[in-house]
């Protein structure tokens, strides 16, 4: 299946996916992503979009924790994504991609053991389909190969398509089933 087939088929299993079901099993994979960040010091994560794993309680509960949290802020012009600290005072805006994302900016290299990644979707081998703007395959390509690649997931999002050389793959995915 090409990957816009894909994006649309995983946009319809969102769409008919029963609000319990979904609550559960953010859940589960709340439960799962406490236990398996809670061995990094330092993580770079995002802010989810309503199709996507709800991060801000997870973003939330590892700064209480003391886990150092990074988050992008999107460079349209560069194409690119800068990673900035946040903390519990950190204010958010809405950039014109409708993502919230840090509003001011602490001069401060971006240092992070593990890097949690949004996805559309991804394959058995693990390779991530996103949404197509390659913000996070550029950024990813020039990481430390030491920093751990993760993904939350649904199971609904699990899908075959036309995976390419140049698709990002995960270390680690964590699953709801």
């Amino acid at each position: 299946m090409n990957k816009a087939d894909a994006r649309s088929e995983i946009k319809r299993r969102f769409s008919i996916l029963n609000h319990s079901e979904k609550e559960k099993e953010t859940k589960i994979l709340f439960s799962r992503a406490i236990e398996y960040f809670g061995k990094y010091n330092s993580i770079a994560s995002y802010a989810s979009l309503s199709d996507e794993f709800p991060t801000k309680e997870l973003n939330k509960l590892l700064i209480e924790k003391g886990t150092e949290v990074f988050l992008p802020r999107v460079n349209l012009l560069k194409k690119q994504l800068d990673f900035c600290p946040v903390d519990s005072a950190t204010e958010y805006k809405i950039n014109s991609l409708g993502i919230s994302e840090p509003e001011f900016i602490e001069e401060k290299k971006a240092s992070f053991e593990a890097i949690l990644i949004p996805m559309v979707g991804f394959s058995e081998s693990y390779k991530r389909l996103g949404r197509g703007g390659g913000f996070y395959d550029r950024y990813v390509e020039n990481l430390n190969k030491k920093i751990i690649k993760i993904g939350i997931a649904y199971k609904y999002q699990r899908i075959k398509f036309d995976e390419q050389e140049f698709d990002m793959k995960f270390d680690q995915i964590i699953v709801s089933d």
